[in-house]
């Protein structure tokens, strides 16, 4: 709260004397845990980057250059403005021009994003909500280690492997009969993902065109708010083994399952979430993760190793991060690994062969907990 403040204090002072801008500043601020089962220089930063970006995060891939050279980067720009210029023009059989001027989702807290779901929840308990719809607008890898689970709510997980490719999930006609005149609860790790999904989706449903031609757009379209990261540190449990919460105050009940996936040398955050359980079931879950051979729980991508040493499980062809135990994991050679005689590890089902996975909008899914 203190650095929350300096900062805030310093962004609204006066350059140079001259007049005040506007103290409306909405500093995003999350702290961040450290592990307890690796060394804690395993998991600092050995470097910062600070730079002025046209946008945080991009619904549009950005070319990645191999230069730093300053006529490399003005390429770069160059190619991406094409790019972006190309999806205005076809937008994937659409002609949304100015999605990116539609506001983002209505922004919920967490203590407002969990009464709106266990309410929704409860109105839809004995049969399907046929009004709500959650949306996991990370990556494939992520939500398999951690998502909501809310009793008889339907999850769409769109199962990409990166975030540009949510333009082509939006545009599918299995999002668009999910979504159409349903309302919208969309999440992801920090809330900035969700700003450009919520308009581009808002944009591509009242486009007309597309996979929602005819159809009828969301009735309302929420965001979490500070997104899991924020939530967690409300309603997760901050221990490295999730405990069962005692009373009744549904209000306090965290939704969470699992693990948050995270983009930097920890992997995932050690505050987790216990989850409420599943229709007519009693326990909790706080380990959402499966051993892709055994289906013993799992979740743990670099096997007991510090995501730093580069020991993590890949698909030996595509090289998306996989889940595998340890016992498994000592008959299969994973990627980076030399090949031993023992059978090499693809993502597809038992490891036999590699889907591609995350590259495709048939790997979309919906389900209900």
């Amino acid at each position: 709260s203190k650095l929350r403040h300096e900062l805030t204090t310093s962004l609204i002072a006066p350059p140079n004397g001259g007049s005040a801008p506007s103290n409306n500043i909405d500093l995003d601020m999350k702290y961040c845990h450290l592990r307890k089962d690796i060394p804690v220089h395993q998991q600092l930063f050995d470097s910062l980057s600070v730079r002025v970006t046209r946008e945080v995060v991009s619904l549009v891939e950005t070319p990645q250059s191999k230069s730093k050279g300053g006529r490399s980067r003005c390429r770069q720009r160059r190619r991406q403005r094409r790019k972006e210029k190309d999806m205005e023009l076809d937008c994937r059989d659409t002609c949304l021009v100015d999605w990116k001027n539609e506001e983002a989702a209505t922004h919920l807290s967490p203590s407002e994003w969990n009464a709106a779901l266990l309410r929704a929840s409860e109105a839809s308990e004995g049969g399907l909500n046929k009004g709500d719809v959650l949306i996991d607008v990370r990556n494939v890898y992520e939500s398999n280690i951690g998502h909501f689970a809310v009793p008889n709510l339907q999850t769409l997980m769109p199962n990409t492997r990166k975030h540009s490719s949510m333009a082509d999930v939006f545009n599918s006609e299995t999002t668009a009969k999910a979504l159409a005149g349903r309302r919208v609860f969309m999440y992801c790790t920090g809330g900035v993902r969700c700003e450009r999904a919520g308009s581009y989706l808002k944009g591509i449903s009242e486009s007309n065109s597309g996979a929602w031609k005819g159809m009828e757009p969301p009735s309302a379209v929420y965001q979490l708010k500070g997104g899991i990261q924020n939530y967690l540190e409300q309603f997760g449990d901050k221990g490295e083994v999730a405990t069962i919460k005692q009373g009744k105050d549904d209000e306090k009940l965290c939704l969470y399952r699992g693990r948050n996936f995270v983009f930097d040398p920890r992997r995932t955050d050690p505050v987790i979430g216990s989850g409420m359980p599943s229709s007519g079931k009693s326990e909790k879950v706080s380990v959402v993760g499966k051993c892709m051979i055994c289906n013993c729980p799992h979740d743990d991508y670099d096997n007991n190793h510090a995501p730093c040493e580069n020991k993590e499980a890949r698909c030996f062809r595509c090289r998306i991060l996989v889940l595998i135990c340890d016992p498994c994991r000592k008959m299969y050679t994973c990627w980076g690994e030399a090949e031993e005689g023992k059978p090499i590890l693809h993502c597809g089902k038992n490891g036999a062969v590699c889907i591609d996975r995350g590259n495709s909008t048939e790997q979309i899914r919906i389900t209900q907990y």
